[in-house]
């Protein structure tokens, strides 16, 4: 098979602007949020200490093990916090006018909207309007 010859940019690295990630304080995190969860990992790679690295990351799982051992032997199923389990491929959100205002409001709350603009010179203009967010 011939080889295109023609080469059209799709996304251009370079130019793009960069956008922060908006999220809430650690300790306004619940526990089961990824960055609180994984905070004391992170910080021990970011400090080469490999051997707390591991071991806070061993002591992370276990406690998944412990608690998904626990479930089972109550035969209880896990339950996720803001979807039901359609099927495998599948998921219905358990509530979508609450997600929405949820998102939002931590979006265009006036906190996100001055560390966005400490971090990028994104002003609260440039963000999409909430109408944005549509509702499926």
């Amino acid at each position: 098979m011939a080889k295109a010859t023609n080469k059209n940019l799709f996304f251009d690295v370079k130019s793009s602007t960069i956008h922060p990630k908006l999220v809430n304080d650690l300790d306004k995190q619940e526990p089961m949020e990824s960055r609180r969860l994984w905070s004391k990992v992170t910080s021990a790679i970011l400090e080469d200490d490999m051997d707390t690295a591991t071991a806070e990351k061993t002591s992370i799982e276990d406690k998944q093990r412990e608690d998904t051992r626990k479930r089972q032997s109550e035969q209880r199923e896990f339950t996720p916090k803001y979807f039901n389990i359609v099927s495998g491929d599948h998921i219905d959100y358990i509530n979508k006018e609450k997600g929405k205002a949820q998102l939002e409001d931590f979006v265009f709350s006036p906190s996100a909207s001055k560390t966005a603009a400490t971090v990028s010179a994104t002003t609260t203009a440039d963000r999409p309007k909430p109408s944005a967010f549509p509702v499926a």
